[in-house]
């Protein structure tokens, strides 16, 4: 139980990543890739990069990640 887990991405056509565009990220997770559900995650910027990191991601064996960004 517990932990964390950190994944980081940039935007479609490679600009850096800025403050602004943070409130528009919507991360979702699903257990079979057909429903999705938004999910709770801090976003953050790294190196030209958002950073998301899901806390407790143990509660499900297995789930998958999605990010909706404008």
């Amino acid at each position: 139980q517990g932990g964390q887990i950190t994944f980081q991405f940039s935007t479609k056509n490679g600009a850096a990543a800025t403050a602004g565009a943070v409130s528009g990220i919507q991360i979702q997770g699903s257990t079979d890739l057909q429903s999705w559900s938004n999910i709770v995650a801090a976003v953050s910027i790294v190196n030209n990069l958002f950073q998301i990191t899901v806390s407790d991601p143990a509660t499900l064996p297995i789930r998958f990640y999605r990010v909706l960004y404008p």
